[in-house]
């Protein structure tokens, strides 16, 4: 039996090339990090410009951004992306 998609070193890979279900993954991965700390930290007055920055670098952006160095994103892959912006 062979599956038709599969996930490899942090990326949902598909035969037919599809990339719409890594965009999804890696939308809610972004999302999973982010909501934690949606109301507390970045809603926060008494959190600075700059440790929110680094706070939604380091765990938001580093999830929705990693290994896309490795993909030729579709307009259909960015849309995803987009999507909890």
């Amino acid at each position: 039996m062979v599956n038709s998609v599969f996930k490899y070193l942090g990326s949902i890979v598909s035969m037919s090339g599809d990339m719409v279900a890594d965009a999804r993954y890696k939308a809610s991965q972004a999302m999973a990090a982010y909501a934690p700390l949606a109301i507390k930290a970045f809603a926060s007055k008494l959190i600075s410009v700059a440790l929110k920055m680094a706070l939604a670098t380091s765990l938001v952006f580093s999830r929705l951004c990693f290994n896309v160095h490795a993909a030729v994103p579709t307009c259909k892959y960015i849309q995803i992306l987009n999507v909890p912006y």
